[in-house]
């Protein structure tokens, strides 16, 4: 609550229809003060085009009212009937009707005697107020206004007909939150405020609002009850791939996750998938470096030590997410082995020979088999000999090795042609 404003602290939150991020340009309808959305006009007008038949779009822009308050849907074009419109101009009734008949011309057709006639007794009105529909079946309320409180996920009857009798500027330019459960209310408003500092995307907040129905139909209590992994294959509404829900979900988990937690070293290395964000790493295609697979705690353990010492040498995050293939190696690891104490140079031999036996010398054994892949250290081997440190691969490589190996910097041989580096000190990159 302390990280929210004001503004997002209302539980039915109302926007500008001129709003740089949950707005957009104004309706073509001279007089209209929503937003455009679809063929330059709002979505009462747009649908009010198109249940007039889709006419020359610049003549029904001219002509058309801009009022959008206590305007009644249209009717079946069957004379006597009054229900809402469900295809070319008729109701479901009569459009079934019409498509099971031989008649080819629809005109004709519903000025004869062939349309059904009204039912008796007559369908109630729908329960919007300016609406002289019949209702839709069992439903309060006329087929337009019967679909619209169903994508709203069928909120209290009553309230969904007054928000009719005082829609408030902007129409369906707002988000109800009303449905969630008090924690998660918190969570989708403070990452809505996040979106709408950072002013990169815009969000249409009719969209925004099936989201939240998707939420309240599966009794989410918090973001942070479920890993990121749920919210990947989260089902919101219809359309989610393409308008990019499940990037906005995970985004605003990671938003709250890091006012919860934090962020930086001490909030990341505890996890076994790093968020590179949170260290302050921006990379191209490398954005986590995971350790899941690893199974052995020690292990595990020391492969995070590894990668932290060489992220924070200036190491790419690509090479270092590549550096940590002890994959092959836990797996291969006997259950006995519990330390890298019991790690010695005839375990690893064998580690070796069965990942020649298994990759048949494919490019993927290098990689597995490079040496500062392999455990930093063999306790087996003379002090200060470090069983990473060998030749560097080509003249611009130069070996390194984890600080929990003692003794000096083993010799390395460089090409005749290559004069080692040296620092401003006069020493070379292998001295103490």
């Amino acid at each position: 609550m302390a990280a929210t404003r004001p503004e997002f602290r209302q539980e039915d939150l109302a926007f500008d229809p001129c709003h740089p991020v949950f707005g957009g340009p104004a309706c073509a309808v001279e007089g209209c003060d929503r937003p455009a959305r679809s063929n330059r006009m709002c979505w009462g007008h747009f649908v009010r085009w198109a249940h007039a038949g889709r006419p020359d779009l610049d003549t029904f822009i001219a002509t058309t009212p801009p009022g959008w308050v206590d305007q009644p849907l249209s009717a079946c074009a069957v004379g006597g009937c009054r229900y809402g419109l469900d295809s070319h101009g008729l109701c479901q009734r009569h459009w079934r009707q019409w498509r099971r008949s031989a008649s080819t011309e629809m005109e004709a057709w519903q000025t004869s005697t062939a349309p059904l006639p009204p039912p008796s007794p007559l369908p109630d009105v729908c329960r919007i107020s300016y609406c002289d529909l019949w209702v839709r079946g069992a439903s309060v309320f006329c087929t337009g206004h019967d679909g619209r409180w169903a994508a709203r996920g069928h909120p209290d009857v009553e309230e969904f007909a007054a928000s009719y009798e005082e829609i408030g500027p902007g129409g369906s330019e707002h988000i109800d939150l009303r449905q969630l459960s008090v924690q998660l209310r918190l969570e989708v408003r403070y990452a809505l405020q996040c979106r709408h500092d950072e002013a990169a995307k815009k969000i249409r907040p009719a969209w925004a609002q099936r989201l939240v129905n998707a939420l309240a139909d599966a009794q989410v209590r918090s973001l942070l009850d479920e890993p990121e992994e749920f919210w990947k294959t989260f089902h919101g509404p219809t359309g989610n791939s393409a308008t990019g829900w499940g990037t906005f979900l995970l985004g605003a988990r990671r938003r709250v996750e890091e006012l919860v937690h934090g962020r930086g070293w001490e909030a990341e290395y505890p996890r076994t998938v790093w968020r590179l964000r949170n260290f302050g790493i921006v990379h191209l295609h490398t954005s986590t470096i995971t350790f899941e697979k690893i199974t052995q705690p020690w292990l595990r353990d020391l492969a995070k030590r590894w990668a932290r010492w060489r992220l924070s040498g200036g190491i790419n995050a690509h090479t270092v997410r590549a550096g940590v293939r002890m994959v092959a190696f836990s797996a291969f690891l006997p259950a006995e082995v519990t330390g890298l104490a019991q790690v010695d140079r005839a375990l690893l031999e064998r580690y070796l020979a069965d990942l020649h036996a298994a990759m048949g010398g494919r490019s993927t054994q290098r990689a597995h088999q490079q040496p500062e892949h392999l455990p930093a250290h063999d306790p087996g081997a003379p002090p200060g000999r470090d069983c990473r440190a060998t030749r560097p691969s080509s003249p611009r490589t130069t070996p390194r090795r984890h600080p929990c190996c003692p003794g000096p910097w083993p010799s390395t041989s460089w090409p005749s042609w290559k004069t080692p580096p040296t620092s401003p000190a006069g020493r070379t990159p292998h001295d103490g």
